[in-house]
């Protein structure tokens, strides 16, 4: 019998035809999600930018113009590197993802150089638009928009560049070498697993840890040196703030292997209990760390004998005593808070919850440094937004 000649295999209708169709169905089967949390993160980066806005543009002038004016510079800075940077990354998982269409049809035994070459200029092209819309924007909304931030955002475009070469599709060696887990076999295993993650550090964001001690340690630092205590209760919720940031990054990487909890029938209570108990034990270290700095810097002021009559030695340990638990506090709250608030959009969108976990800590922290009385409505807050989230694990997963 002769057998039957190979059908030659055709590019657009047996390879990039079925993936297309694939590509089509995903999106329509998720078309109401990506609407929703389109929505939604919409919203939260509007309501951030109206609200620094506001402050910046209208309410700062009154008190300070020049101070007013630098701000303002700077804020339109801010906003044309985040806008810039996330679109690069956007792109980068476009370009270079491990199961992206280009590494695909690699697989396919195909050339994908030239390909890849045309991925990378509508890659700029995207991030030009970008950059035309955002600018554009900032002068409608903000004005004070000056030819150094054209500048900024056109440099923007080979910086985005470089990191798609830099961080692209090589892969560093791995040594096949068996380490520890770290992993405490006598402790709940939702718990023990993502808190022997957490010890190595080798996830996105744990940098933010090192960054959050900054504001603190500089607060407490000028409080000694006789700093309005304002500023130091400011600059303990900055910090607070930017600990919680690194809650988007640990959760967004955890729903992305959670199958086999899924299959596991561990259900949100569970998951989201195991963040949880690790965020609040974060939260009762940097919240005792925070109050024996505060105590140390107010112990340095009144050792230090000055011309002014000192108040009673009552007075002082009261007032010393309460405003080092209200920086405690400050600092600690954002990150014992952000787990309620993590789901509420979307888990997998860190830029999201990183904006909503400011507004919400800024809110909070404010409310808290004008009323302290307020505090017992943090715990309320925090068991509403549990509640209100509950389920959500199953569907933000990734599989």
């Amino acid at each position: 019998m002769e057998s039957k000649p190979m059908k030659k295999t055709d590019l657009t209708t047996d390879i990039l035809l079925p993936l297309i169709k694939q590509e089509t169905r995903r999106f329509r089967a998720s078309l109401g999600h990506m609407l929703t949390t389109g929505a939604a993160t919409i919203i939260v980066l509007s309501l951030f930018v109206y609200i620094f806005g506001d402050f910046i543009r209208d309410k700062l002038p009154g008190v300070d113009p020049a101070l007013a004016r630098d701000t303002l510079y700077l804020f339109a800075v801010f906003i044309i590197a985040i806008s810039a940077a996330v679109t690069a990354r956007a792109a980068k998982s476009i370009l270079y993802a491990k199961h992206g269409w280009i590494a695909m049809l690699r697989t396919f035994g195909l050339r994908v150089d030239r390909l890849r070459r045309q991925s990378v200029s509508a890659g700029i092209v995207l991030l030009a638009t970008e950059n035309i819309i955002v600018c554009c924007l900032l002068h409608s909304y903000m004005g004070g928009f000056k030819t150094s931030h054209a500048v900024i955002a056109l440099l923007t475009i080979p910086s985005a560049v470089f990191y798609w070469r830099v961080r692209g599709p090589r892969t560093p060696a791995v040594a096949h070498t068996s380490h520890h887990s770290c992993q405490d076999t006598t402790k709940d295993p939702l718990f023990s697993w993502r808190e022997s993650r957490v010890i190595t550090g080798s996830w996105q964001g744990s940098s933010l840890r090192v960054l959050a001690a900054l504001p603190i340690l500089s607060g407490t630092v000028s409080l000694a040196g006789h700093a309005p205590i304002e500023l130091a209760l400011v600059s303990s919720l900055a910090g607070g703030i930017i600990l919680s940031w690194t809650v988007p990054f640990l959760v967004a990487e955890d729903l992305k292997a959670t199958w086999i909890e899924r299959q596991a029938a561990v259900g949100h209570d569970q998951w989201i209990g195991a963040w949880q108990k690790i965020f609040w034990g974060w939260a009762k270290a940097i919240f005792t760390t925070t109050v024996v700095l505060y105590l140390v810097s107010f112990a340095v002021i009144y050792s230090v004998p000055s011309g002014a009559s000192s108040p009673k030695t009552p007075d002082i340990l009261t007032l010393a005593l309460s405003k080092a638990l209200l920086g405690g506090l400050l600092a600690a709250f954002p990150i014992w808070m952000a787990p309620a608030f993590i789901m509420q959009i979307d888990g997998r969108r860190v830029l999201t919850n990183i904006v909503l976990l400011t507004l919400i800590g800024l809110f909070a922290g404010t409310a808290l440094i004008a009323v302290p009385y307020l505090a017992p409505m943090l715990y309320l807050l925090h068991r509403e937004a549990h509640r209100y989230q509950r389920g959500r694990f199953a569907r933000g997963s990734y599989n």
